[in-house]
């Protein structure tokens, strides 16, 4: 019973940290159904990247609350648009998010949030969840790596799933 409580239970976390996480992956998402039309959507690409900052402000528990905000490029698509042809669309919102991080034993951490992401036509909710570990540099730098899942409530949902790597500062 003592190695199953040492397994799971992380040392005491630092009170403040930054992470920049940069990272790729790809958007599960009904292309059709978001372009709105019922014939032909061409050169579709479902191919995500990401970058986002995060601040971790303040502990509960052995979790550590904070805010997150960044950039997803989630999909493009090209749709018949009389008399030029095509016209091109980027699935490219901006988000803001609460956060709880979870350090596990070892480096392990477990994340999770929602926020709000905000797109050329309105803003939709999220939600997400993570998991990866921090591979310590120094005392106060690791490398985070994280592989990461988001639902982005709207219709039709967007799902986009990752990888990030980052830097973290903690203080």
């Amino acid at each position: 019973m003592a190695l199953f409580a040492t397994a799971y239970a992380a040392p005491a976390a630092a009170q403040r940290a930054v992470e920049l996480h940069v990272g790729g992956g790809y958007t599960i998402v009904d292309v059709q159904k978001a372009s709105g039309q019922s014939g032909e959507v061409r050169a579709e690409e479902q191919g995500m990247y990401q970058v986002y900052g995060r601040f971790f402000f303040m502990p509960v528990g052995r979790a550590m609350l904070g805010a997150e905000a960044g950039y997803r490029y989630l999909y493009y698509y090209e749709v018949p648009y009389a008399p030029f042809g095509y016209l091109s669309r980027d699935i490219a919102p901006t988000h803001v998010a609460g956060l709880l991080k979870l350090p596990l034993a070892g480096g392990l951490a477990v994340e999770g949030g929602a926020g709000l992401f905000f797109y050329e036509e309105g803003s939709s909710l999220g939600i997400f969840g993570a998991a990866g570990y921090d591979v310590p540099i120094i005392r106060q730098v690791s490398l985070p790596i994280r592989v990461r899942m988001d639902l982005l409530i709207e219709d039709p949902a967007a799902i986009p799933v990752g990888a990030t790597v980052g830097a973290a500062f903690r203080f």
